[in-house]
């Protein structure tokens, strides 16, 4: 075999050494590229995807959350919610209460289909304590937002009020220091 045939054959071997490799690149390993039914994974759900709605429950029950906070994807593309959105309600640079997962609440990942809604549970105290007064009290016209788990880099949140069932705002009053969620329910 001469020596410009053995050139000529490693860089063909070469050559079609690559080939096979960029095909697989090409086709994705497999796993983490789509869901249980094959759909193409989702984008993380930002603000601009997402219209959220504080709707205070009348349950007053003990254990019973005091609100729901229901995210609706109101885009044409599916997205994904992993994690916890972060509640904020706060009075200028005064007083302020964040959300946090209750504690035994378990790490929730779901795709947002568009058009669906999620409920996460709000548990906060909603009503004047014994012996004290309101962190946030209703008469105080506080502000509210909530910012989507994994927010991207300029996703500063979307501002979200209480509301009655007709949709009228209604004043924010959180009697607690914290917030807690529990893990979300698709509707």
């Amino acid at each position: 075999m001469t020596r410009r045939t053995a050139k000529a054959r490693k860089a063909a071997v070469l050559v079609l050494g690559l080939a096979v490799l960029a095909g697989l690149a090409a086709c994705g390993s497999g796993h983490g590229d789509s869901d249980s039914r094959g759909r193409a994974r989702a984008a993380a759900c930002g603000s601009p995807q997402l219209r959220w709605k504080w709707t205070p429950t009348a349950d007053r029950r003990p254990g019973a959350p005091a609100a729901q906070l229901s995210a609706t994807n109101k885009r044409s593309q599916p997205c994904t919610l992993d994690g916890y959105p972060q509640v904020k309600v706060w009075v200028g640079k005064a007083q302020d209460v964040y959300s946090e997962p209750r504690k035994n609440a378990k790490p929730v990942r779901l795709v947002l289909d568009p058009g669906r809604t999620v409920d996460f549970p709000l548990f906060y105290e909603a009503q004047d304590v014994p012996r004290g007064s309101c962190w946030i009290a209703g008469d105080y016209d506080a502000s509210s937002d909530v910012v989507p788990p994994h927010p991207a880099k300029r996703d500063y949140g979307s501002f979200v009020h209480p509301t009655d069932a007709k949709g009228h705002r209604l004043p924010t009053q959180v009697c607690s220091d914290t917030i807690r969620l529990d893990p979300p329910r698709l509707r």
